[in-house]
């Protein structure tokens, strides 16, 4: 679609001004309004009566149900080395799209065009999914949701100030470079976007939403000789730029980066093998949502593709081990108001004491399983038809005794050390058991459970994190941990995390 009939025939006043010099230096002063009482109207420009048509095109070859998901986002960011800006970027993405259910069976379009007449092609391409001339659903009358709102802004980072954004990458950079002489290279960025969504569907149900998110990061290189290393640390959420003054400057998160990139100098290298080992908090949760998290949505489960499939009501981790999905936490990075086929978020109780008890769901998967859906209906965006995915995934904290917590407290400030994840393996530092003095660096863990109970020991309260939450160090009786530069030597490659 052309730029000038995108702007004519949405007729949508921000749009237009989106594309012009006067809203754009509107932005860069921090004068442009979040307000937006009328998504619907003012970004996609349709109103009950012609999502009504939309509609009634989906069902009309005899589809049991039809949603429209409309999005508009916008998105800015800003990339700092050298002392200097080397990127910057700011940019619009919008459409709909448009989903047709019959059964299990799925028909799916989107358009980019937000005419009518592209609108109605893309409701009757996905409607060819049925072919049921018997089929009897009807739209039912639309009426707007209230919903509740879990992540209030009082200072929208994408329609803040230019130089404000560049203050806080100037303060991050400046503390950095205070904290060592060793500090040789910083690095900062700020990414932000807000996505304005509106969503109907055959059943009645519509309700719009607007999502923010940001994340500043700071990474940091320490040398000492030909010895060199980086520290990576980073803030954010569903918040405004008041984050930084209620929650956690950003000299704080470019003084952590710091820190951890002078502590890993003198670090030792660690052995290879199988052994005993404590994960702080923040990395035993990215291994959880790794190699748990993933397991325990519906999708995999219904093909038997995962760990976790047909063992509902079994034991498949400890008995101190109860794992929750949470979409609920005010400005949180997952939180939602409302899931991307209008189911409200919940709290999830996944494993209770070591015993799987289901799965996240989503509309399809739940009338699949003969379950009610969980609220984890989720979108990569308008151009995807929504499945079930995570929002936070976690673990409960547990007192285990006095040893469990003597253990843990060990290692505690070693084990926040560990930072750095690629992919489904973990790199970065461990602490064995035994060792005591220095974080170790050069190394991976590879988690090769396979989904059973045996290697997750045992959790212990931890330290608090920057939400307020607690949440645990886990000790886990066995890893295999490789060393990192016999592994490059080898060119081996990196397999997946598999299970808890």
């Amino acid at each position: 679609m052309k730029r000038r009939d995108f702007i004519g025939r949405t007729s949508m006043t921000l749009a237009a001004a989106a594309a012009s010099e006067a809203w754009l230096t509107s932005v860069l002063r921090g004068q442009a309004s979040a307000a937006t009482p009328d998504i619907f109207g003012t970004y996609f420009g349709v109103g009950p009566e012609e999502m009504k048509r939309l509609l009634e095109i989906c069902l009309s070859r005899g589809a049991d149900f039809a949603d429209l998901f409309f999005e508009h986002r916008v998105a800015s960011s800003l990339f700092f080395e050298e002392e200097k800006v080397k990127a910057a970027s700011r940019g619009i993405d919008a459409g709909v799209g448009v989903r047709v259910v019959k059964g299990d069976q799925v028909g799916f379009a989107f358009s980019e065009d937000l005419s009518m007449e592209s609108l109605s092609t893309a409701a009757r391409t996905a409607s060819a999914i049925a072919n049921d001339a018997a089929a009897k659903a009807k739209v039912m009358p639309i009426g707007l949701a209230k919903l509740k709102n879990l992540y209030p802004i009082g200072d929208l980072a994408t329609e803040a100030d230019l130089n404000r954004k560049l203050g806080f990458i100037n303060e991050a950079n400046k503390t950095a470079r205070a904290y060592s002489p060793k500090i040789t290279r910083v690095t900062c960025s700020f990414n932000d976007e807000v996505k304005y969504l509106a969503y109907a569907n055959s059943d009645g149900v519509s309700w719009t939403d607007m999502q923010p998110v940001f994340v500043f990061s700071t990474s940091c290189i320490a040398e000492e000789g030909t010895n060199r290393q980086t520290g990576y640390e980073s803030g954010g959420g569903r918040i405004g730029l008041e984050y930084f003054a209620k929650k956690r400057p950003a000299a704080d998160i470019a003084r952590e980066a710091a820190r951890l990139s002078v502590t890993l100098l003198e670090a030792k290298d660690i052995e290879a093998g199988p052994m005993t080992v404590v994960l702080g908090p923040k990395d035993s949760g990215v291994l959880l949502h790794e190699a748990v998290g993933h397991g325990l949505e519906a999708d995999f489960n219904r093909k038997n593709l995962s760990n976790y499939s047909g063992r509902v009501g079994q034991r498949v981790a400890s008995d101190l081990c109860t794992v929750v999905d949470e979409g609920l936490f005010e400005n949180m990075r997952g939180t939602i108001n409302v899931d991307d086929e209008g189911g409200a978020p919940t709290s999830t109780v996944l494993i209770e004491n070591g015993i799987l008890k289901g799965y996240l769901h989503d509309r399809i998967s739940a009338q699949a399983m003969k379950v009610n859906a969980t609220g984890n209906g989720r979108r990569q965006s308008y151009a995807y038809s929504p499945m079930p995915r995570m929002t936070h995934t976690y673990m409960r904290a547990r007192q285990v005794g006095s040893r469990g917590n003597s253990e843990v407290g060990q290692a505690r400030h070693l084990c926040q050390e560990v930072r750095r994840w690629t992919g489904r393996h973990h790199e970065g530092r461990l602490h064995v058991f035994g060792q005591r003095k220095l974080p170790d660096r050069g190394w991976k863990a590879y988690d090769a459970a396979q989904g059973r109970d045996a290697h997750r020991q045992r959790s212990g309260r931890d330290d608090e994190g920057h939400d307020g939450r607690q949440r645990p160090a886990v000790r886990r009786r066995r890893l295999d941990v490789r060393q990192e530069r016999a592994e490059r030597a080898r060119g081996h490659g990196h397999p997946d995390v598999q299970g808890l």
